[in-house]
């Protein structure tokens, strides 16, 4: 397909796994730009010192009241970029919780279409 991705597996707690040479990579699937994506959108912004300008708004677009019409650009604005992300074609968001957001997309990557289900919590950056 032409990415010729190859990305590290994290595991169900969120660390990289390691040792089990190359079963511990994603090489050009869907699942592996999964995983890019919510990485993405746990980026807070300002939060990576090497780029302050790069992550996800949530203390200005995204948590709080008033909010509803701005999180749905700021997060696709954030998915649609990711490499291997082609479209996305379903979104959909529960922002009943007062500091946490449930965000369920369907994504058509360059592999294949992958559902997501991804809860971003306000609590984990001190918002």
């Amino acid at each position: 397909m032409g990415l010729n991705m190859r990305i590290r597996k994290e595991g169900a707690e969120g660390d990289m796994c390691f040792g089990n040479s190359e079963g511990d990579f994603w090489r050009d699937q869907r699942e592996g730009v999964g995983q890019l994506v919510k990485n993405r959108l746990n980026l807070w912004l300002g939060e990576w010192f090497l780029d302050t300008q790069e992550g996800t708004p949530w203390q200005l677009n995204v948590l709080g009241k008033g909010r509803q019409t701005l999180y749905e650009p700021a997060l696709r604005a954030r998915v649609l970029p990711t490499p291997g992300v082609r479209a996305i074609t379903a979104f959909q968001a529960d922002t009943s919780q007062i500091r946490d957001i449930s965000v369920n997309l369907t994504i058509n990557t360059a592999y294949g279409v992958t559902p997501l289900a991804v809860v971003l919590s306000g609590q984990n950056n001190g918002g």
